[in-house]
């Protein structure tokens, strides 16, 4: 029956169904035994909760993650239990719930901060090891060795005055002289005899670079005027290939000799003997630092870059011997152009590759550099929080950003701005900072609070070994003086946010560097396109000539040629001649002053940390930095600190500078390690 309906009038929906009528049931009365029960029940399990609180807080203490967890499994099931007890309302059971949660995240807290701590010391050890067998360790070991001894400079601080024998001004702020004044003063010096006397002697030091540029621009010059006379006489030229056909052409008395094409060849002789003479001495560093014994001076980057620097130098005594042998290249045809394309070519390829690296190293610079802004970023924020408060910290991680001024620009006004705090505030005691003379300063970005920057990492060291001891007397019980932790406290503070706009600085440059480097190497590939366009027109013209028909084609494309290499060979010219009056207009402003200013001071920080981590607990007399098991037992703070130290040296000067670490090995002396690491700031 109930089948033939549904099939009559449908399945019931349940949406319009009759709600069923729920009749009201008392509750059933509970027996004492019941409540007694309940009762017993219901303290089993606030006890179980009691204990659960004291399991999450001895996790907390001792940083044990699994005992944490077993603990919270355990009071969901109680959380559970209590529901079906109807506890929720209950206020005792309520409070021993939240004192359970509280104790829990404080456990918690307390084990993820472990944990980013671990992960911190890790990474930073990773680093240390990393380099361990590098060139970076050999240097480190380096200075070293200049810490003292035969080949130690004391005053490898460039300016560095004796603070017990100077005297003081109490004007503490820095006599800045102008542009046009600099000039007049420089422009005096540089008419009398010993400023002559100098430049003889500078330019007696640099004939190598000196003779190079000569030949070579003069080389260009007479290619030149040689392209004219090719112009001049293209149908000449035309008419002597449709006659001797493939005969090879011959001198004749009758044919006019260039003088400037034979002032060419000799000048493209003497670039390509100091060319070969710097490909041989290339090679023989490149062999001394393979078979150094006091530690290893290459790697797989420097190695690359001795290959390409070899290859270099290859296409450029190749240039020089087809300079040099034009006269005889010119008697076989297609010979000369077909050099020179190849040349062009190769030149070209080199600067691709150039290209390529120097986008990398800028990349990672750039990535470097704004970990290190994040850092400074993460430290305002931890010094602005209540639970962390410290003013004068967060004031000296607080960047004071101008619309008119890059973020560079903010962090290296902060920097200054913290030279002088840290000088300032450092005027008693043995760590006194010396504050320079008006006529002490090198340049007019120079700072006279300049040497807070020096040393940095031991005045912090100091400061660290104080506020140890003074928490160390409170833990005794003893007396220590009023707010005397909380300054150390402050001042270190500021010393670390100094290093840190430091660091900003180095990487900075480093990455302006490689910017450059990328400009003049696309500048390169460019002139390098049109040199090859126009050999390659060149030998299309010489073809023409060779086949009889194309003579006149033939001519006005070797005319072509000869105009673009004009243009081009003009180009070079005038580039040069502008990069020489700019040269001079920024030494008369003092412009190039101050960057040989900032780049010995990062020469001589660099110096510094490298003598800190050479002096710390990461490293062995006779071994270098120390292996894995060694570091286990080595303070995790120190870990952190040199394993930072250690990074920022890697990425300033291997991923950024690619600097030439035997060079730099090699220094004899602190002065000269100082100068090489500036150089390396600059174009090669």
């Amino acid at each position: 029956m109930p089948g033939l309906l549904r099939k009559l009038f449908g399945k019931p929906s349940k949406k319009t169904a009759a709600p069923v009528k729920q009749e009201y049931r008392p509750p059933v009365p509970r027996t004492d035994k019941e409540r007694s029960a309940d009762q017993n029940y219901r303290k089993r399990i606030m006890d179980q909760v009691t204990q659960l609180t004291r399991n999450a807080e001895s996790a907390g203490g001792a940083l044990d993650r699994e005992k944490l967890d077993d603990a919270r499994g355990q009071f969901e099931n109680m959380q559970r239990m209590a529901r079906g007890m109807n506890l929720q309302g209950d206020a005792e059971y309520q409070a021993l719930e939240q004192e359970f949660l509280s104790k829990a995240d404080g456990a918690q807290d307390a084990i993820d901060h472990k944990a980013r701590k671990d992960a911190k010391v890790r990474e930073q050890k990773e680093n240390i090891l990393k380099q361990k067998g590098t060139p970076l360790e050999t240097l480190i070991k380096k200075v070293k060795t200049l810490n003292g001894g035969a080949n130690a400079d004391a005053d490898y601080l460039t300016g560095h005055a004796d603070p017990a024998t100077s005297t003081e001004s109490t004007d503490y702020e820095a006599d800045k002289k102008d542009r046009l004044s600099i000039a007049k003063e420089k422009l005096g010096k540089a008419f009398s005899l010993t400023a002559f006397k100098e430049f003889l002697k500078e330019r007696l030091k640099d004939w190598h670079g000196t003779i190079s540029a000569i030949a070579e621009t003069a080389a260009t010059s007479s290619g030149i005027a040689g392209d004219k006379k090719d112009y001049g006489e293209a149908a000449e030229t035309a008419e002597k290939f449709i006659k001797r056909g493939n005969n090879k052409t011959r001198l004749n008395k009758e044919d006019s000799v260039d003088a400037n094409g034979i002032v060419g060849n000799i000048l493209s002789l003497i670039s390509g003997v100091l060319h070969v003479i710097s490909l041989v001495k290339a090679g023989a560093n490149w062999i001394k630092a393979a078979n150094a014994t006091e530690g290893s001076q290459l790697d797989a980057q420097q190695r690359w870059k001795n290959i390409k620097g070899i290859f270099h130098k290859l296409v450029d005594v190749f240039g020089d011997i087809n300079g040099t042998l034009s006269v005889f290249t010119a008697l076989v045809p297609l010979l000369g152009s077909c050099l020179s394309l190849t040349q062009g070519g190769l030149a070209i390829i080199l600067n691709l590759t150039d290209m390529v690296d120097s986008s990398v190293h800028i990349e990672m610079m750039r990535r470097d550099r704004n970990q290190i802004f994040d850092r400074i970023q993460k430290k305002k924020a931890k010094y602005e929080n209540a639970a962390t408060k410290d003013e004068t910290a967060a004031e000296a991680y607080t960047l004071q950003e101008e619309r008119y001024r890059s973020r560079s620009g903010d962090v290296n006004e902060k920097r200054k701005a913290l030279l002088q705090k840290v000088a300032l505030g450092n005027q008693n005691g043995a760590s006194q900072i010396h504050i320079v003379k008006s006529d002490e300063m090198r340049s007019r970005n120079d700072s006279r609070y300049r040497e807070a920057q020096y040393g940095i990492g031991e005045r912090m060291a100091v400061l660290r070994n104080e506020i140890a001891e003074d928490r160390a007397k409170e833990e005794r019980g003893e007396r220590v003086q009023p707010n005397k932790m909380k300054e150390n406290k402050s001042k270190l503070r500021q010393m670390e946010a100094l290093e840190l706009m430091e660091e900003y600085r180095e990487l900075d440059k480093s990455h302006k560097k490689m910017r450059k480097a990328l400009y003049h190497q696309l500048e390169e590939i460019g002139k390098g396109t049109v040199g090859l366009i126009s050999s390659g027109t060149k030998l299309t013209g010489e073809i023409a000539c060779m086949t009889g028909a194309g003579a006149v084609a033939g001519a006005a494309l070797l005319g072509t040629a000869s105009t673009v290499g004009i243009v081009n060979g003009g180009y070079s010219l005038a580039r040069g001649g502008a990069a020489q009056v700019y040269g001079i207009a920024r030494k008369l402003t003092g412009t190039a002053d101050n960057k040989e200013t900032t780049r010995n001071d990062m020469a001589i920080m660099m110096i510094d940390r490298m003598s800190e981590v050479g002096n710390s607990d990461i490293w062995t007399q006779t071994r270098g930095f120390k292996n894995e098991p060694e570091l286990d037992t080595v303070n995790p703070k120190t870990i952190v600190r040199q394993g930072r130290n250690v990074s920022q040296l890697h990425n300033v000067l291997r991923r950024g500078l690619d600097a030439d670490m035997p060079e730099l090995i090699n220094a004899p002396s602190k002065a000269e390690l100082r100068k090489k690491i500036a150089a390396s700031f600059g174009q090669e």
